[in-house]
């Protein structure tokens, strides 16, 4: 029993990494606060629930829910990370199969038939989950071109999905979207064209550093000790230039009124100590 506890826990904060793994894509693009794989399925299995007859819908909203749960531990794999369709499918299946483990039986082979079966593309409900996913890919970019004020500058996404929509209902839901996306932005065609004849868009600048701190320290910052070192430097200079001064004054004066500072008498000879001077 407590074998099987520990197990569950570990099971726990697998998932729970979906929470911080962020979605590859809109990093890469610079998207300011990019959501998580967890974001991304979360939306994708609320959407399943409007699964159209004949459809399963249960088996939908399951799938929805794990078709992305490998990225917990393998990441989330894009063609920028080099990695092969091949590559990436055994990883992830490794990945599922581990987590599937842990949960042991009947979960555990349930799960890993529904990712399976989503891999497969061969089910009218895989096919469905897949277009939610590339819906809701292009639903999120939509929403961040609006948040960045950015019109068009994630224009790839879109291109990426054209005419990869297998299901009539999601085919219609991207049709509106595209209409939605050309209504809030009629300058959304120029933009594009303009992106295209003068290359990629850039990413968004980033922000400027904070301040630094003793645990953030610039290259070129001097941190505190350097800073009493140099001032401490800047003290001895002038005290040496002081000195200085002062010797010379001091070397006009004995010139002058002799070592005492006292201007001889005429006449008057300098007593001389049994000492000495």
């Amino acid at each position: 029993m407590a074998s099987d506890t520990a197990k569950l826990f570990e099971y726990m904060t697998l998932i729970g990494k979906l929470k911080r793994v962020k979605r590859t894509g809109w990093v890469c693009k610079g998207v300011t606060d990019p959501e998580s794989v967890s974001d991304h399925m979360y939306r994708v299995a609320m959407t399943a629930f409007l699964a159209p007859p004949p459809l399963n819908t249960d088996k939908c909203v399951k799938m929805a829910l794990v078709h992305d749960m490998a990225e917990c531990i393998v990441g989330d794999l894009t063609p920028h990370d080099k990695v092969s369709k091949e590559e990436k499918h055994r990883k992830e299946e490794e990945a599922t199969k581990r987590m599937c483990s842990l949960v042991g039986e009947p979960l555990g082979p349930q799960l890993f038939s529904l990712w399976l079966e989503y891999e497969r593309q061969e089910t009218a409900e895989s096919r469905f989950v897949k277009d939610l996913d590339r819906l809701e890919m292009v639903v999120q970019a939509f929403e961040y071109e609006q948040q960045e004020q950015r019109p068009g500058f994630l224009q790839e996404f879109f291109d990426s999905t054209e005419g990869k929509f297998s299901t009539e209902a999601v085919q219609g839901w991207r049709q509106h979207l595209d209409t939605l996306r050309n209504q809030s932005q009629p300058n959304i065609q120029s933009s594009i064209q303009n992106s295209s004849s003068a290359g990629p868009v850039p990413n968004p600048p980033l922000p400027a550093p904070a301040a630094p701190t003793a645990h953030h320290m610039s290259v070129n910052t001097p941190c505190d000790g350097d800073k009493k070192r140099a001032s401490a430097d800047a003290v001895d200079l002038r005290t040496d230039a002081k000195r200085r001064r002062d010797s010379d004054s001091v070397s006009e004066n004995c010139g002058e009124r002799g070592i005492s500072g006292a201007r001889p008498q005429p006449g008057s000879e300098p007593r001389v100590s049994k000492g000495g001077i």
